[in-house]
Parts: structure tokens; sequence; C-alpha cells
């Protein structure tokens, strides 16, 4: 995928077109974890805070959380992502690997500051949202970068 990125970045690819639910480039890339198309991406004038326009409003950082992209969270996050940035419904990257019970992802945001107790709209916490059983009882509707 890299060297396909490349080329077409060369050609003139707008690295911030959004497709018609708002997903760019950076989303697609940290949703499959592909981290060194991040980081291409990223010099070309990514936006890594840019949200998607539909009913979740998810950033590339929350969507490689929910997904267990551990290299790609970190170099999000070295790049700037805000591991506070909370998506439409309110949840935050933390909240985002904790539901889906993505250890190391969790413990990497908690190292960059995440903040534990930010809570989704509909009230849960990382806290909450780690301990059940059933995790689409917090999670609410299949968002991008759902499992």
């Amino acid at each position: 995928h890299t060297e396909t990125v490349q080329r077409l970045l060369e050609l003139g690819a707008n690295p911030n077109h959004q497709n018609k639910n708002g997903c760019s480039p950076v989303h697609a890339a940290s949703q499959n974890g592909h981290t060194d198309v991040v980081d291409l991406l990223v010099q070309a004038g990514a936006d890594i805070h840019l949200a998607t326009t539909d009913e979740y409003g998810s950033v590339p950082l929350g969507i490689a959380a929910a997904k267990g992209h551990t290299e790609t969270v970190q170099r999000l996050l070295e790049l700037g992502a805000n591991p506070n940035q909370q998506d439409k419904n309110g949840r935050t990257a933390l909240f985002k690997a904790s539901l889906e019970g993505h250890e190391a992802v969790v413990r990497l945001l908690l190292e960059k500051r995440a903040d534990v107790n930010i809570c989704a709209k509909n009230g849960c916490s990382p806290v909450y949202a780690a301990s059940q059983e059933w995790p689409h009882r917090c999670s609410g509707p299949t968002s991008p970068g759902r499992s």
C-alpha cells in the first residue's frame, strides 16, 4: 500500500479528501493499522484531527484504538493527536480501546495522559466500558472503528 499511496500523492492526490461518510485516507490507514501510510499522508498534509462527517464523528486515533492497532496509535500520538478528543457520542480513544479490550492500547493511552474520567454522552466511563461482558450495551450503534 505504501508505494501506491506515495505515487498517488506524487500525482497530486488530496490527502484530506473525504468520502460521503467523511472518511479520509488517514481514517482508512488508521483503521487498517497502516502506520507507514499514516506517516506518508501526514507528510503530505493530512489532518489527523479530522472527524468523519457521519453520525459518529470518528477521528483517526479513536479508530486505530478501537481496532487495537498499538503502533498506529503510538504514531498518531507522536504526531500530535489529542488522546482526549471525543467523537460525536463523547467517546475517546481510551473509551473505545477499553470497550474492545485492547489492553496494550489502553496502557499506551494512559501513559500519554488520556483522561480516565471522560464519559461518553450516555454516561459510560472507560472503566465501565471495560467491565462490560457485552460491549454493545455501552457502545451504542456500530460505528467506524468498531471491531
